[in-house]
């Protein structure tokens, strides 16, 4: 299921957690916003950060980031004319 709020794409996984794409950062990456921060006042942290040269911040950006029913989550990265996909494996560490 994907959620757009804007131009800023995101996703929840089945637990709950939101996945959007990060593209302020020094390199574009995917971060992760647990299901238990929403509710509460106050700024939100990540709880997984996933960088990688394949989510360049270039235009035009990743533009769709859907979960399949096994956990995996998949980025369209429009600029290298690719879909990347992260295991779900994968997207339960930070990686940097």
């Amino acid at each position: 299921m994907v959620q757009t709020a804007g131009t800023l794409p995101g996703a929840f996984d089945r637990s709950g957690n939101l996945w959007v794409r990060d593209g302020n950062s020094d390199g574009a990456g995917l971060k992760r916003y647990g299901v238990d921060t929403f509710g509460a006042d106050g700024s939100k942290t990540p709880d997984v950060v996933i960088t990688s040269t394949a989510l360049s911040s270039e235009a035009p950006g990743m533009a769709a980031l859907p979960l399949d029913p096994s956990g995996n989550l998949w980025v369209t990265a429009a600029q290298h004319g690719k879909v990347i996909r992260f295991s779900a494996a994968h997207l339960a560490i930070s990686v940097t």
